[in-house]
């Protein structure tokens, strides 16, 4: 019997005590209206997956040849590539991607923009890194921020008067990124 008026004069002093407290208008005054209140988005660190391993270029690796922008490249034969008529870009995937989900994968693309060297075509608060492809002077950054449902690197090389812009996968779960560097070394531009 002594538990219960212990608990019942617990319970009303907690009661009282939060009622003294939301008659205070130092409580109120640090309410806002929801259209008042300022949400920042949060910018976490980019994520790098797991390296796929690298198939070496050699016999049995296929050729993808675009003859209305005059460059081809090799690809290992048990990736799938996937071309779309419309937006005249390819999409590779590894052995276990499905190209029905988001999944991993290499995309390529003729871009109908003038490559410039002074700005990306996505923003990024990266390091951009100069190099070079096929004797093409371009540029590789990556996601700035964790975004989802993947991490992606950019490479964007001057292609005529457009540009190259190719994105692969490197996060959360797999990073393609050797496999690229591996199937840019056998870009070729006519």
């Amino acid at each position: 019997m002594k538990k219960q008026w212990y608990v019942i004069i617990l319970f009303i002093s907690a009661l009282g005590f939060m009622s003294c407290n939301l008659m205070n208008p130092i409580f109120y005054d640090n309410i806002k209206p929801l259209d008042e209140v300022v949400v920042s988005p949060v910018k976490l660190p980019a994520v790098i997956g797991t390296p796929v391993p690298t198939l070496p270029y050699g016999a049995g690796w296929m050729v993808y040849h675009d003859p209305d922008f005059g460059y081809f490249f090799n690809y290992p034969n048990s990736w799938k590539l996937i071309k779309d008529e419309e937006s005249k870009s390819i999409n590779l995937f590894p052995v276990g991607s499905n190209p029905d989900f988001p999944s991993p994968m290499i995309h390529i693309e003729v871009v109908d923009s003038e490559y410039s060297s002074a700005k990306t075509l996505v923003q990024t608060e990266s390091s951009i890194q100069v190099l070079e492809v096929a004797g093409l002077p371009g540029k590789y950054y990556t996601d700035s921020e964790f975004s989802l449902p993947e991490q992606s690197s950019y490479i964007e090389l001057p292609l005529k008067d457009k540009t190259l812009f190719i994105v692969t996968t490197i996060g959360p779960s797999i990073d393609l990124s050797n496999q690229l560097f591996e199937i840019l070394k056998t870009l070729k531009v006519e």
